[in-house]
């Protein structure tokens, strides 16, 4: 019975032994397993943040273009303000003569004016599409962007 006891005694020893081991082990894997996590997490915020810079960018460029285009409308519409309020004085105040005089010159200046470029741009937001990433390993962990800028170019953001 003796001889049973101190087996007893040797087992629990035994026991003791492997589950330090065990947890000793567990903590080590823990350790690397978070690491990993915050490997991936920095990753994934590394490439949110690219992501949000690109279409931080392509918002910074499309309203450069779009405050560009709108000054370009204004001078253009002053423009032909200053041209119409033009013709109306010589067409009211004008002598025949000074009509004839002006004619080809008015002319000349409508065309120009009703040619300028701003008037046949057109008048659309770049179309923007996320793509979220599908795949499995992919080192892209989250997406792409995909959009079309106002000239129809299609851009793809990494």
């Amino acid at each position: 019975m003796s001889d049973c006891l101190g087996e007893i005694h040797v087992l629990q020893e035994q026991w003791e032994i492997e589950e330090g081991k065990f947890l000793t082990e567990v903590e080590k894997l823990l350790f690397i397993v978070r690491g990993k996590g915050e490997e991936k997490k920095k990753l994934i915020d590394d490439h949110v943040d690219n992501l949000v810079q690109e279409l931080q960018s392509v918002k910074l460029n499309y309203l450069k273009e779009v405050t560009s285009n709108k000054d370009k409308l204004q001078t253009t519409a002053v423009a032909i303000q200053s041209y119409i309020n033009y013709a109306n004085v010589v067409r009211q105040k004008g002598k025949p003569e000074d009509l004839t005089h002006a004619a080809d010159e008015l002319c000349t200046r409508a065309i120009a004016l009703l040619q300028t470029d701003i008037l046949f741009k057109r008048v659309k937001a770049p179309d923007i599409v996320f793509v979220p990433t599908t795949a499995e390993g992919n080192v892209n962990l989250v997406g792409i962007w995909m959009h079309k800028n106002s000239s129809g170019t299609s851009v793809l953001q990494r």
